[in-house]
């Protein structure tokens, strides 16, 4: 019987999911010729081809894509048996408060992967705005929020920077705007602190805009930009594939990044289970502000 060597398989998995052996390089302190090396082994070992490098990457083969699915599982599988033997025990609950700015489009896949380790573990998950994240984790009504804020910010008390992105002006590809439109803006119905800090900004720019839309969330500004109603402003991972990012051709005002924050309640005994989470979400996404 042959076996995977689970060291080959973390490389590739980490390779498929950032796209670039460059980028694996840095988080896993080994060399570009290392990983090749390693991947070649795998290559070898399978007996199909289970990557494609290109000038912008890599990208997953059919073999591949299966590969990536079920290495998943085998490598998570050994942190569960090796906890297990160690008397960790992450069943319960988590108490997870996120911001609607933070991965929309692969939320899904985060809370899957999260499943796959921890599979007693069950979820209760809110939606909220930042300003109100930060007060239901000092007052100890969630367990662990990930927050927004906007622009680089002093480090704030139980919290750690998960990722940083740029702010990026987005229209729907067939709606035609040019620098004497008044530009219709979709923005968010309640005052969270992006809508007042873009506002101010077109303001002070002296842009020549008027609130068309207003949404409840994300989804419900992408729909409206999707529909032509206007235009908005998101943060990288939370465009849509198919919206089209605006060039300076409109003269709108250059943007800060936003930071993304993971909280604990400073009220809290933290436990392993907590920890365990903590500690997955921080590997995940430690290296998404260098990309």
């Amino acid at each position: 019987m042959r076996y995977f060597n689970t060291t080959l398989l973390a490389t590739f998995v980490k390779v498929a999911e950032l796209k670039s052996i460059t980028a694996a390089s840095k988080v896993l302190h080994l060399s570009n010729s290392t990983i090749s090396e390693q991947l070649t082994k795998l290559e070898s070992f399978v007996g199909k081809r289970i990557l494609l490098r290109n000038h912008s990457g890599t990208e997953l083969t059919a073999a591949g894509h299966i590969l990536y699915l079920e290495a998943q599982k085998i490598l998570y599988s050994c942190t569960i048996a090796l906890e297990k033997i160690q008397g960790v025990d992450y069943s319960g609950e988590i108490r997870l408060a996120i911001t609607d700015y933070f991965k929309p489009n692969d939320l899904a896949k985060i809370l899957k992967k999260i499943q796959l380790i921890y599979s007693n573990l069950r979820f209760h998950i809110s939606i909220l705005n930042s300003t109100e994240i930060d007060k239901c984790i000092k007052n100890n009504h969630y367990d662990i929020g990930i927050t927004m804020q906007i622009g680089s910010s002093m480090p704030l008390e139980n919290c750690m920077m998960l990722s940083k992105e740029p702010l990026i002006w987005v229209k729907d590809p067939h709606t035609h705007l040019d620098k004497h439109t008044t530009l219709p803006f979709i923005t968010m119905t309640s005052d969270c602190n992006l809508k007042k800090y873009v506002l101010r900004e077109l303001d002070l720019h002296q842009a020549d805009y008027y609130i068309a839309h207003t949404a409840t969330g994300v989804a419900g500004i992408s729909s409206a930009i999707e529909a032509g109603l206007g235009i908005s402003c998101l943060n990288q991972s939370a465009v849509a594939t198919h919206l089209h990012i605006i060039s300076g051709a409109l003269c709108l005002p250059k943007l800060v990044d936003v930071e993304f924050y993971l909280h604990t309640s400073p009220l809290q005994v933290e436990n392993q289970l907590i920890l365990g989470i903590k500690t997955f979400l921080l590997e995940e996404f430690k290296t998404t502000s260098n990309h």
